[in-house]
Protein backbone atom coordinates (compact mmCIF):
# COMPACT_ATOMS: atom_id res chain seq x y z
CA UNK A 1 0.00 0.00 0.00
CA UNK A 2 1.33 3.41 -0.96
CA UNK A 3 0.76 6.51 1.20
CA UNK A 4 -2.36 6.00 3.28
CA UNK A 5 -3.60 9.59 3.28
CA UNK A 6 -5.56 11.07 0.42
CA UNK A 7 -3.38 14.00 -0.59
CA UNK A 8 -4.16 14.69 -4.24
CA UNK A 9 -7.80 14.98 -5.25
CA UNK A 10 -9.13 13.94 -8.58
CA UNK A 11 -12.47 14.45 -10.12
CA UNK A 12 -14.06 17.26 -12.00
CA UNK A 13 -12.10 19.50 -14.30
CA UNK A 14 -15.11 20.42 -16.45
CA UNK A 15 -14.58 24.03 -17.36
CA UNK A 16 -11.78 24.19 -14.79
CA UNK A 17 -8.49 23.40 -16.53
CA UNK A 18 -6.59 24.16 -13.30
CA UNK A 19 -7.84 20.84 -11.90
CA UNK A 20 -6.67 18.72 -14.86
CA UNK A 21 -3.36 16.90 -14.35
CA UNK A 22 -2.02 18.56 -17.51
CA UNK A 23 -3.17 21.91 -18.87
CA UNK A 24 -1.84 23.66 -21.96
CA UNK A 25 -1.94 27.45 -22.06
CA UNK A 26 -1.92 28.53 -25.68
CA UNK A 27 -0.02 31.58 -26.94
CA UNK A 28 -3.39 33.29 -27.58
CA UNK A 29 -4.34 32.93 -23.87
CA UNK A 30 -6.80 30.04 -24.28
CA UNK A 31 -6.35 26.79 -22.35
CA UNK A 32 -6.76 23.12 -23.21
CA UNK A 33 -7.19 20.40 -20.61
CA UNK A 34 -8.67 17.58 -22.65
CA UNK A 35 -5.99 15.31 -24.15
CA UNK A 36 -6.09 13.99 -27.69
CA UNK A 37 -5.06 10.55 -26.46
CA UNK A 38 -3.94 8.87 -23.25
CA UNK A 39 -2.48 5.58 -22.06
CA UNK A 40 -2.36 4.38 -18.47
CA UNK A 41 -0.10 1.51 -17.44
CA UNK A 42 0.37 -0.05 -14.01
CA UNK A 43 3.21 -2.19 -12.73
CA UNK A 44 4.82 -3.24 -9.47
CA UNK A 45 7.49 -0.57 -9.91
CA UNK A 46 5.39 2.46 -10.88
CA UNK A 47 2.15 3.54 -12.48
CA UNK A 48 2.48 5.59 -15.67
CA UNK A 49 0.16 7.89 -17.58
CA UNK A 50 1.12 9.09 -21.05
CA UNK A 51 -0.93 11.94 -22.50
CA UNK A 52 -0.91 13.62 -25.91
CA UNK A 53 -2.01 17.23 -26.20
CA UNK A 54 -1.75 19.18 -29.42
CA UNK A 55 1.90 20.20 -29.44
CA UNK A 56 3.01 18.12 -26.43
CA UNK A 57 3.75 14.57 -25.39
CA UNK A 58 3.48 14.22 -21.60
CA UNK A 59 4.35 11.48 -19.13
CA UNK A 60 3.58 11.14 -15.42
CA UNK A 61 4.75 8.27 -13.20
CA UNK A 62 3.92 7.52 -9.59
CA UNK A 63 6.52 5.47 -7.77
CA UNK A 64 5.50 4.30 -4.29
CA UNK A 65 8.77 3.94 -2.43
CA UNK A 66 7.15 2.78 0.83
CA UNK A 67 3.96 3.13 2.86
CA UNK A 68 5.04 6.68 3.68
CA UNK A 69 6.89 7.93 0.57
CA UNK A 70 6.11 8.38 -3.10
CA UNK A 71 7.67 10.20 -6.02
CA UNK A 72 5.68 11.74 -8.85
CA UNK A 73 7.87 12.24 -11.91
CA UNK A 74 6.73 14.31 -14.87
CA UNK A 75 8.18 14.81 -18.34
CA UNK A 76 7.04 17.11 -21.16
CA UNK A 77 8.23 17.08 -24.75
CA UNK A 78 7.25 19.64 -27.34
CA UNK A 79 6.18 17.80 -30.50
CA UNK A 80 6.29 20.80 -32.80
CA UNK A 81 7.36 24.42 -32.64
CA UNK A 82 4.90 26.56 -30.70
CA UNK A 83 4.94 29.17 -27.95
CA UNK A 84 2.44 27.32 -25.75
CA UNK A 85 3.16 26.38 -22.13
CA UNK A 86 2.17 23.13 -20.43
CA UNK A 87 1.41 22.91 -16.70
CA UNK A 88 1.22 20.09 -14.19
CA UNK A 89 -1.65 20.74 -11.76
CA UNK A 90 -2.05 19.01 -8.42
CA UNK A 91 -5.41 19.60 -6.69
CA UNK A 92 -4.57 19.11 -3.02
CA UNK A 93 -7.14 17.91 -0.50
CA UNK A 94 -6.96 20.47 2.29
CA UNK A 95 -9.53 21.41 4.91
CA UNK A 96 -10.57 24.85 6.12
CA UNK A 97 -9.20 25.54 9.58
CA UNK A 98 -6.05 23.53 8.86
CA UNK A 99 -2.52 24.90 8.86
CA UNK A 100 -0.37 24.90 5.73
CA UNK A 101 3.35 25.41 6.20
CA UNK A 102 5.85 26.45 3.56
CA UNK A 103 9.44 25.26 3.26
CA UNK A 104 10.68 28.50 4.79
CA UNK A 105 8.63 27.87 7.96
CA UNK A 106 5.78 30.31 7.35
CA UNK A 107 2.37 29.05 8.45
CA UNK A 108 -0.95 29.86 6.75
CA UNK A 109 -4.38 29.24 8.31
CA UNK A 110 -6.74 27.86 5.66
CA UNK A 111 -9.99 29.79 5.55
CA UNK A 112 -11.98 31.90 3.12
CA UNK A 113 -9.12 34.37 2.58
CA UNK A 114 -7.16 33.75 -0.59
CA UNK A 115 -3.60 32.46 -0.26
CA UNK A 116 -1.31 32.77 -3.28
CA UNK A 117 2.25 31.51 -2.94
CA UNK A 118 5.08 31.15 -5.43
CA UNK A 119 8.86 31.02 -5.67
CA UNK A 120 10.55 32.14 -2.46
CA UNK A 121 7.26 32.34 -0.53
CA UNK A 122 6.84 28.56 -1.05
CA UNK A 123 10.38 27.83 0.11
CA UNK A 124 10.64 24.61 -1.91
CA UNK A 125 7.94 22.62 -0.13
CA UNK A 126 4.47 22.52 1.40
CA UNK A 127 3.44 20.65 4.55
CA UNK A 128 -0.05 19.90 5.77
CA UNK A 129 -1.19 17.63 8.61
CA UNK A 130 1.36 14.79 8.43
CA UNK A 131 2.55 15.09 4.82
CA UNK A 132 5.13 17.15 2.96
CA UNK A 133 5.82 17.63 -0.76
CA UNK A 134 8.94 19.11 -2.33
CA UNK A 135 8.27 21.70 -5.03
CA UNK A 136 10.39 23.38 -7.69
CA UNK A 137 11.11 27.11 -7.55
CA UNK A 138 8.62 27.90 -10.35
CA UNK A 139 5.65 26.24 -8.58
CA UNK A 140 2.57 28.28 -7.63
CA UNK A 141 -0.07 27.55 -4.99
CA UNK A 142 -3.64 28.87 -4.69
CA UNK A 143 -6.19 28.44 -1.88
CA UNK A 144 -9.22 28.28 -1.91
CA UNK A 145 -10.06 26.94 -5.35
CA UNK A 146 -13.79 26.33 -5.62
CA UNK A 147 -14.75 23.28 -7.65
CA UNK A 148 -17.43 22.63 -10.24
CA UNK A 149 -20.55 20.69 -9.34
CA UNK A 150 -23.23 19.51 -11.79
CA UNK A 151 -25.94 19.87 -9.14
CA UNK A 152 -28.04 22.93 -8.36
CA UNK A 153 -28.31 26.32 -10.04
CA UNK A 154 -24.77 27.48 -9.13
CA UNK A 155 -22.15 25.37 -10.93
CA UNK A 156 -19.15 26.66 -8.96
CA UNK A 157 -20.46 27.35 -5.45
CA UNK A 158 -18.20 29.15 -3.02
CA UNK A 159 -18.40 26.30 -0.52
CA UNK A 160 -15.25 26.44 1.58
CA UNK A 161 -15.81 22.85 2.78
CA UNK A 162 -15.32 21.52 -0.77
CA UNK A 163 -12.53 23.92 -1.77
CA UNK A 164 -9.12 22.62 -2.79
CA UNK A 165 -5.61 23.95 -2.83
CA UNK A 166 -4.02 23.84 -6.28
CA UNK A 167 -0.31 23.57 -7.05
CA UNK A 168 0.52 24.53 -10.63
CA UNK A 169 3.95 23.98 -12.16
CA UNK A 170 5.00 25.07 -15.67
CA UNK A 171 6.95 22.24 -17.28
CA UNK A 172 10.05 22.54 -19.43
CA UNK A 173 9.20 20.99 -22.83
CA UNK A 174 12.73 19.59 -23.27
CA UNK A 175 12.08 16.00 -22.08
CA UNK A 176 13.77 16.62 -18.73
CA UNK A 177 12.18 14.99 -15.70
CA UNK A 178 10.68 16.87 -12.77
CA UNK A 179 10.45 14.91 -9.49
CA UNK A 180 8.05 15.75 -6.66
CA UNK A 181 8.65 13.85 -3.44
CA UNK A 182 5.79 13.18 -1.04
CA UNK A 183 6.42 12.02 2.49
CA UNK A 184 3.92 11.13 5.21
CA UNK A 185 5.18 11.24 8.80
Amino acid sequence: MCIRDSIIGGGNSKGQPELAAFMVKRADGSTTELPLDALISGSWDADTMCVAHEGFSLRLTIDCRSNSAAVISVQAERTYSNRDTVFLNLPLRLLPGGELETGNGKSHKLGENEIRLSGASLGGSLSYNHWRVTLPENARFLWPYYTYTPYGPVRIPRNIRTAMGVVSIPLKPDSSWLHLRFRVE
